[in-house]
């Protein structure tokens, strides 16, 4: 078959450009076939019918305009030269936005966080902010400070809060403050059964979401200080978490002056 009919085939399937990538097992080499039409004598023709029907035609195969120009393109000698450059298409660059506007587009981070709790029998409370894929022997390391602090008691079985409680792929923009509303909810069922003496809430998300509120201004607290937030029944020391306190012994030596100083104030 020859180019022009070949285009015609294409023009009828609706194919505008068909570039073979590789040789079909046991085809036959391909030959030059001679055209049947000139260039110069091709005329634009009907749309192509019959002979793709599978009829015989008693005149030549004549291709569209377009196909012509594409063999001609393709044969000629300058063919490569002919060609059109290709053009990148390139998104225009927003005018006048800034960086914290780039920066402020991107999609949110959804907030997640899990707390461990304990209540020992005296009333004392510890909150831990875990760290769910460190692996760490964090209850062991609180087993051994409770027993420093209170000899009498011993470690209850914790309860665990995590967030979000449903999975969602878009970032709410208030999570932190719907957070801060659930975890007081479940703080207060746990208090009503059981009036806590004491708070201990171990790590920044801890105090994120159980001492700080709305109308409590205590983000900025440090390590070893106390508060009374009006949501709260007593008070909360704030230290660092049971993986920090494990990653940083140091640490540890913060825990008995602030345990002492919240004691005093209660």
């Amino acid at each position: 078959m020859n180019e022009l009919v070949r285009m015609q085939y294409l023009d009828a399937m609706g194919i505008d450009t068909f570039v073979p990538r590789m040789v079909l097992p046991a085809a036959q080499p391909s030959v030059a076939c001679e055209l049947p039409v000139s260039f110069a004598d091709v005329e634009p023709a009907a749309q192509f019918t019959d002979s793709f029907a599978g009829e015989e035609s008693s005149s030549p195969a004549v291709p569209s305009p377009e196909s012509a120009a594409i063999v001609q393109q393709l044969l000629s000698p300058e063919g490569e030269s002919q060609k059109p450059a290709a053009t990148e298409s390139k998104a225009p660059v927003p005018v006048g936005i800034t960086l914290q506007a780039l920066l402020a587009a991107k999609p949110k981070k959804q907030l997640r966080f899990a707390l461990t709790i304990w209540q020992l029998e005296s009333g004392v409370v510890f909150i831990d902010s875990k760290e769910p894929k460190a692996a760490l022997p964090t209850s062991a390391l609180l087993g051994n400070i409770v027993k420093a602090l209170y000899p009498t008691e011993n470690l209850p079985k914790p309860d665990s809060i995590h967030w979000p409680l449903l999975e969602s792929a878009v970032a709410p923009d208030n999570a932190l403050e719907e957070a801060r509303e659930m975890v007081h909810a479940f703080l207060a069922s746990r208090f009503d059964v059981k009036a806590p003496s004491l708070l201990v809430v171990l790590g920044q998300m801890a105090k994120d979401v159980v001492i700080a509120s709305a109308r409590d201004a205590v983000a900025a607290m440090s390590v070893g200080e106390n508060a009374s937030p009006v949501h709260l029944p007593c008070v909360a020391v704030y230290l660092p978490s049971l993986a920090e306190l494990l990653r940083d012994p140091a640490l540890k030596h913060s825990i008995w002056p602030a345990v002492k100083a919240a004691h005093n104030i209660r």
